[in-house]
């Protein structure tokens, strides 16, 4: 196993026992989203990406929103998420963060 799946699979157990709806929310994205459509291109930098966005949305507030909402953006202009997914993904986020 790649030191960033293993980052990836330690955080997001961790982060389901501390911010569960928050671990849950990332695992949903990093199963959704189409790697190869990503301005990213290297899947496990990718992955590892995604679980810091995750992270940042449970512990930095207001902010970890912003960057969360940015990104999902950025995946419908790569193509990654449909502009259906995104606004799920971001619905859900503004809902943990309420």
């Amino acid at each position: 196993m790649l030191i960033e799946q293993e980052v990836v699979r330690r955080g997001l157990l961790l982060m389901k026992l501390t911010h569960p709806a928050e671990a849950a929310l990332t695992s949903a994205l990093l199963e959704t989203l189409d790697y190869e459509k990503s301005v990213l291109r290297d899947p496990n930098q990718l992955r590892v990406m995604i679980f810091t966005l995750g992270k940042k949305l449970s512990t930095q507030g207001k902010k970890g929103l912003i960057s969360w909402n940015a990104w999902l953006l950025q995946f419908v202009k790569d193509g990654a998420l449909s502009e259906e997914q995104a606004a799920d993904f971001k619905r859900q986020a503004e809902d943990i963060r309420r």
